[in-house]
């Protein structure tokens, strides 16, 4: 039985149940299936047993730190903010589940989510704006670069012709009405990303990759058409893409080579988050509590995290930790935030 330390290390007092040098024991997690023994480290428990489930992790550095979530059985929300110290909770103006969260500058954190919710957070007035759009549709995923505009992404799975991309100047959503043909009339779209505003990326449920080059857009789709769920990239422009449905995917995009490659291990389980760090540190995670990161060109399985949850997002920090965020993502409760530390020491009580 492995022993781990769970939340001794920068303890969090919004987490009451948890003592700070607690001792957990970790259940059997998946099974390793890259064929590598598991990383040394230790998880610490950041969040846990929240009313919905985390979806989104997002931050500039690890003293500002931003998750978004569902409602589940909550009275909203969730949308919270670590500063270093303590955790806010922050009262969105909406009763709808939010998917996703990310800032392009020092001023705006952004979140998007079901129902075509678009919400803009102004820092230093410590309030929201609901921006107005003109879809119903679940916005997955928000992107944009400093100074904008943004890009809202989403659409209503099994629901022929529900795929949106909104560009967001402003307070203005507007839908991208120049997306290239081909779409599959079933196909959403999950997550976008880029490096500027001439270099924008969405992925779809089919396996699209679409580019935005400033003036036009263009498309292709991975070997497969696999479900793509979540892209990432750092500044030289190299991305990684993570999905799958029985079976987890991996496709790299290396920028100077400008070709997608397959580099998924063997028997990797769907997977939901991907972050890719400016030293081309990567993690991923998703389904059966599994979590892997790579550092030069070999993924390796974490050890079991101390609680066993779907993961829907992954964020790592200026130290090299990996958070990861989920909970029921089925029922869509039970939000969980963990952070893996590589240097720490086990206990060896």
């Amino acid at each position: 039985m492995r022993i781990c330390l769970a939340g001794a290390a920068r303890w969090r007092p919004a987490v009451p149940l948890l003592a700070a040098a607690l001792l957990v024991a970790c259940p059997n997690g998946p099974d390793n299936d890259t064929g590598d023994e598991p990383e040394p480290g230790v998880w610490f428990v950041e969040r846990q047993a929240l009313s919905g489930a985390i979806m989104s992790v997002w931050g500039t550095d690890s003293d500002d730190l931003w998750i978004a979530g569902t409602v589940g059985t909550g009275a909203g929300p969730i949308a919270m903010h670590w500063d270093g110290t303590q955790w806010t909770d922050l009262e969105a103006p909406t009763l709808d589940d939010l998917w996703w969260v990310s800032g392009p500058d020092a001023d705006n954190v952004w979140f998007s989510g079901d129902h075509g919710t678009v919400l803009r957070y102004d820092r230093a007035a410590e309030s929201f704006t609901e921006i107005p759009t003109s879809t119903a549709a679940t916005l997955f995923g928000i992107w944009g670069p400093e100074g904008g505009p943004m890009y809202a992404v989403g659409g209503e799975i099994g629901v022929p012709d529900s795929a949106v991309v909104l560009r967001i100047e402003g307070d203005v959503a507007t839908e991208v009405d120049d997306l290239p043909v081909g779409i599959d009339p079933d196909e959403a779209i999950f997550k976008p990303w880029g490096t500027a505003a001439n270099n924008v990326w969405v992925i779809g449920t089919m396996g699209s990759v679409m580019n935005f080059n400033g003036e036009s857009w263009s498309r292709q789709v991975l070997p497969g058409s696999p479900r793509l769920v979540t892209l990432n990239g750092n500044d030289s422009g190299d991305m990684i893409v993570v999905g799958g449905a029985g079976t987890g995917v991996i496709f790299e995009r290396i920028a100077s080579e400008g070709m997608w490659s397959d580099v998924t291990p063997s028997g990797a389980a769907p997977l939901n988050g991907v972050f890719l760090t400016d030293d081309g540190q990567a993690s991923v995670a998703g389904f059966q509590s599994k979590v892997m990161a790579r550092e030069g060109s070999v993924w390796t399985t974490l050890p079991p995290p101390p609680i066993l949850n779907d993961w829907h997002a992954v964020w790592i920090d200026e130290q090299g930790h990996t958070y990861v965020g989920g909970g029921d993502l089925i029922g869509l409760t039970d939000g969980t935030l963990l952070r893996f530390d590589p240097d720490a020491l086990p206990s060896t009580e």
